[in-house]
C-alpha cells in the first residue's frame, strides 16, 4: 500500500515546472538563506495552492476549509469531491482531501489522493509529508524518512520534519558496512 505512493513521490521529486511566479516562490524556498521569511514565502505558496483560475472552485473549496475547521467532515467531503468532478486537474483539491481522509484514518484513500496529488504538483510538500505521517501510523520507518527527506528536499525549512527525521534515525536499526 505505501511502497507505490512513495516510489511516485521518489521518482516525482526532480520534476519542476517550467517558469512562473511558483518556480521562482519555490527556488526562493529551497535557498539555505532565503531572500525574505520563510513562512512569508510558505504562505504565499499555500496562497498560490489554494486559489484555482475558476473563481467557484475557489469558493468551494473555501466552504470545505471552513467545514473541515468546523469537523463537518460529511459536508467537507461531499464539496471536495465536488471540486475535484469540477477540476480535476487541481492538486490541492487532492491533497485537501487526502487530509479529510487522514484525519478519519482511511488510509488507502489518503495514499490515492496524495499520489494524485504529487502527479500534477510534484513539489507539494505538504502532501508529501502527510505521506511520512501516514507511513509513520503504519510503523514504515524507512518510508516515512524517504518521504520527510523528499519534502525536506523541496522546502529545507520544515524544522518539525527534521526533528522527526531525527526521532526515526535514532530509532532505525544501525548496520555497519
Amino acid at each position: 500500500m505505501l511502497g507505490r505512493t512513495l516510489k511516485l513521490i521518489l521518482e516525482l521529486s526532480g520534476r519542476r515546472p517550467p517558469t512562473g511566479q511558483a518556480a521562482d516562490l519555490f527556488d526562493e524556498l529551497g535557498r539555505s538563506a532565503p531572500p525574505r521569511p520563510v513562512a512569508e514565502m510558505e504562505d504565499d505558496i499555500w496562497d498560490l495552492w489554494l486559489h484555482h483560475r475558476d473563481p467557484a472552485c475557489t469558493g468551494c473549496m473555501n466552504q470545505a476549509i471552513a467545514a473541515m475547521t468546523m469537523h463537518r467532515h460529511d459536508d467537507a467531503l461531499v464539496l471536495l469531491s465536488r471540486i475535484i468532478v469540477m477540476a480535476p486537474d487541481w492538486p490541492e483539491a487532492w491533497n485537501k482531501r487526502a487530509t479529510l481522509h487522514f484525519m478519519a484514518g482511511l488510509d488507502a484513500e489518503a495514499l490515492a489522493d496524495i499520489g494524485r496529488t504529487v502527479i500534477l504538483e510534484p513539489r507539494h510538500f505538504g502532501a508529501i509529508a502527510g505521506f511520512g505521517h501516514i507511513a509513520l501510523r503504519h510503523g514504515d520507518l524507512p518510508a516515512a524518512q524517504a518521504a520527510f527527506e523528499a519534502a525536506l528536499g523541496i522546502h529545507p525549512h520544515l524544522q518539525d520534519i527534521r526533528l522527526l527525521i531525527h526521532e526515526i534515525g535514532r530509532d532505525l536499526p544501525h548496520t555497519v558496512n
